[in-house]
């Protein structure tokens, strides 16, 4: 009985068949589930320009040491002994120009902002909006726009401290804020 069935016009043929739609179903099954791995996966976060901005100038001041920037304005404080150590980071450098007025020297917050200005004009793009401001004082402001018209404000510090003349000064609190408006 069973060897007439598989004889019969009707059955012939139909294990290729089912075979075939067994492999389109498995297939099928895992082309969806790769795709909701993928669709469902938690990747990196955007992260708005002025965000990454505001992260990566405060990288860069809080990591690039003096010796590693090439600024004919650092050569210059260097060659006039105003830098002492060239080991610090430009954030390290503009705490202890601030230390130093703060203990009787006029010129020293002149110097950390020309040094903050000198390293991020190029480095932040004309339409946004910088300040560092270092213990509530702002020492280098680039303002396009007011903060409160702001459509993305970022804020990014950083806590300071150093040796000058063998003298612990700071911490320091310094804050980098960038802004769009």
């Amino acid at each position: 009985m069973s060897e007439r069935l598989i004889r019969h016009p009707l059955f012939r043929g139909r294990k290729g068949f089912f075979f075939t739609v067994d492999a389109f179903v498995a297939i099928i099954v895992i082309v969806v589930g790769i795709g909701m791995l993928l669709y469902f996966r938690s990747g990196s976060r955007y992260i708005p320009p002025a965000e990454r901005i505001s992260e990566d100038i405060t990288k860069v001041l809080s990591s690039g040491e003096i010796y590693e920037i090439n600024s004919p304005l650092l050569d210059s404080l260097k060659s006039d002994g105003n830098i002492t150590n060239i080991h610090n980071t430009v954030m390290e450098q503009v705490g202890e120009f601030y230390y130093r007025s703060l203990n009787g020297c006029s010129f020293c917050l002149g110097l950390a902002r020309d040094v903050v200005e000198n390293i991020t004009t190029d480095a932040i793009p004309p339409q946004y909006s910088f300040e560092l401001t270092i213990e509530n004082t702002t020492l280098y402001k680039r303002e396009l726009s007011p903060k409160e018209d702001a459509y993305a404000l970022f804020i990014d510090n950083r806590i300071v401290s150093g040796f000058y003349n063998f003298k612990l000064w700071g911490p320091y609190f310094i804050e980098v804020t960038v802004w769009q408006a």
